[in-house]
């Protein structure tokens, strides 16, 4: 307290001083000096703030750029706090780390779980549509919302990698805006024979003009870096710059949906039948499955840009850091860093939630027969293991990882990992259908199903197709084959984007050297590499032979308890060659850098060093610890 005082009464000092005293001392230093006879130059300012002002006398350029900073300044002063309460209504955001600096991985933010909330109900309208329709068609329903709603999640995970903010009013009231949005948008997410008509449901305009909303949204955090972020401002302008580049295709496509479902379902414009084969002329006539469904009476062009706004974000990103990104480190004066240990942890958490749609999928779903609890079974152990494969196959350590490792790595790594997440929910989605398969299904099916309109394609895919001749209704043969198609395709691509993200994480020289070990010492005293016949045989041909035998299963079996028990077989087989090459790969995948096993780093646990044993000796217990165990328990 009395330095507190001592440090008010000093400044009150220095802010009564006469401003004769402060010009008698500029004049006394520039003054000639007796010793030299030379000028002095003035002192240096103390601060950076001070050095500003005091170069604001020098040139019109600075005194610009202060008189900016006095503005961004000013803002600040006026909408720091409520007037009369301590509550902040703005704070600007700040940059969150520097290239060269260290990393700290932020506390966990309940907002960014609550964010994530919204994500596990578009996972499972997102599985419902490969529910309602495992063909060609709903794949392509699939696709093209699953990545759009995942470029939004991609966009918010990056601006908060490099971005931080305090609590304020203002940023509450913009994360409560973008989280209505958020759900409307999932509300928008329905099966395929909803989205695939705009001019009777309203789904696909919503969907499209939230996406639209959304992503404006992402760039005003920007553009609020942009004018107020607080950090490395040239480079903060730079960053967002490139930015809103990257945004200008999504938005293309994602207006262009917009209006074309809007006119369809405002203006009804689409009564003619020449839009609406765009995609449906690609199937043969002749062919009587679920697709047929679709030829007269669907529109899919608002549901192509969406895809395709993805698609050209993504060949824009590639392009630009494959080709055209800055070398020999000008990047550092370009870009502001990525927090990895941040990333690494928000992507272990997306992971989490599209395993929980998988679990989702398997318990909504009852039934009696021994054939389900087979597969039920089956199923949750396959979802548990896959769990278990995927930590098993990342790093947890910011150093070992592909973003950190090199650019073109870490492009790698975000493909792989988008359709990663994306076979995860087929997978998901197979197993329902597989439990469909083997319960009864006037009991299975929800009373939507066979009551509405939207789902009535959905109640005749999952209901027998005895009597059904409209050509709309696979046949039980059809169906099985198509579920069969998409369990095995799905964990085929699980299998092997796994292997694609290993191997963006390790390097493919790294990968090579793994299959080499030293052999017996020549005469000469020299060593040589040898190929490392153990690891190839147990390890590298099995990984790869599983992957093959999954990616064909389909061709052969159909039942749906075989595909649950093979599947969980495969998932197995996989763990034990994660085990294996432990044993007889020189360099573990599995400890890359020295970075630990999630599953066996005892983070702040009691070391083996400080842990206590009973003292007892030739069975009699000491009778002071006896006394004082019994004391402290009184």
């Amino acid at each position: 307290v009395q330095f507190q005082v001592d440090v008010a009464e000093s400044t009150n000092q220095l802010k009564t001083t006469p401003n004769n005293n402060a010009n008698k001392s500029m004049t006394m230093a520039t003054t000639p000096t007796p010793e030299n006879g030379t000028t002095s130059t003035p002192p240096k300012p103390a601060d950076e703030s001070s050095s500003l002002n005091f170069q604001t006398l020098q040139t019109p350029k600075h005194r610009s750029k202060a008189k900016g900073n006095n503005k961004r300044m000013s803002v600040y002063a006026n909408l720091s706090y409520v007037s009369g309460v301590k509550i902040r209504l703005f704070s600007p955001p700040r940059q969150r780390q520097k290239w060269g600096s260290d990393q700290v991985l932020p506390h966990v933010n309940w907002g960014d779980l609550f964010f994530d909330l919204f994500y596990v109900a578009a996972f499972y309208n997102l599985g419902n549509i490969l529910v309602g329709d495992p063909s060609p068609i709903g794949i392509f329903y699939f696709l093209s919302c699953f990545f759009s709603i995942l470029l939004l999640w991609n966009q918010k995970l990056r601006y908060d990698s490099q971005f931080t903010y305090g609590d304020d009013i203002f940023h509450k009231v913009f994360e409560a805006v973008f989280l209505v949005l958020l759900a409307a948008n999932v509300s928008f997410i329905h099966t395929v024979p909803r989205l695939s008509k705009p001019d009777k449901y309203p789904d696909v305009f919503g969907f499209s003009l939230s996406l639209t909303v959304l992503t404006l949204m992402n760039c005003a955090r920007y553009v609020e870096c942009y004018l107020y972020g607080r950090g490395q401002r040239k480079i903060i302008k730079l960053v967002t710059m490139n930015y809103l580049q990257f945004q200008i295709a999504p938005l293309a496509f994602y207006v262009a949906s917009t209006v074309v479902a809007g006119m369809a379902y405002f203006g009804n414009s689409y009564d003619d039948d020449d839009n609406r084969r765009i995609l449906a002329e690609a199937y043969d006539e002749n062919v009587t499955t679920a697709t047929n469904c679709y030829k007269n009476a669907k529109m899919h062009i608002p549901m192509v840009l969406i895809l395709a706004a993805y698609v050209a974000h993504q060949l824009w990103m590639i392009i630009t850091i494959v080709w055209l990104f800055p070398k020999k480190g000008l990047h550092k004066k370009r870009t502001i860093p990525m927090n990895i240990d941040f990333t690494i942890h928000r992507l272990g958490e997306l992971t989490m939630l599209v395993l929980g749609e998988s679990i989702l999928s398997l318990l909504i779903v009852d039934g009696e027969t021994a054939n389900y609890h087979k597969t039920f079974y089956f199923g949750i152990l396959t979802v548990i293991g896959m769990q278990m494969l995927h930590f098993r196959s990342q790093p947890h350590d910011a150093d070992a990882h592909a973003m950190r490792r090199h650019k073109n790595a870490g492009v790698l790594f975000s493909q792989a990992y988008s359709i990663y997440s994306a076979a995860l929910i087929a997978v998901g989605a197979s197993y329902k259908l597989l439990l469909y398969t083997v319960s009864d299904y006037s009991r299975r099916l929800h009373p939507s199903l066979s009551s509405t309109n939207e789902y009535e394609y959905g109640a005749r895919w999952l209901a027998p197709a005895a009597g059904d001749d409209s050509g709309c209704s696979p046949s039980t043969e059809e169906k099985k084959q198509m579920v069969a198609h998409l369990f095995s395709g799905a964990m085929a691509i699980v299998f092997f984007c796994l292997d694609i993200m290993l191997l963006a994480h390790v390097g493919l020289k790294k990968e090579m050297d793994k299959c080499k070990v030293l052999g017996a010492a020549c005469e000469d005293g020299t060593r040589k590499m040898r190929y490392n016949f153990k690891g190839l045989l147990f390890v590298v041909l099995p990984r790869g032979a599983i992957t093959i035998f999954i990616a064909t299963l389909s061709q052969w079996q159909k039942d749906p308890s075989a595909l649950a028990g093979l599947g969980l077989a495969a998932v197995v087989c996989q763990l034990i060659t994660r085990f294996l090459g432990n044993i007889w790969l020189s360099d573990s995948e599995f400890s890359i850098n020295g970075n630990s096993n999630h599953f066996h780093a005892h983070h702040g646990g009691i070391s083996d060093d400080e842990d206590d044993e009973d003292i007892i000796s030739e069975g009699i217990v000491d009778d002071s610890y006896s006394i004082q165990y019994r004391s402290e328990s009184i």
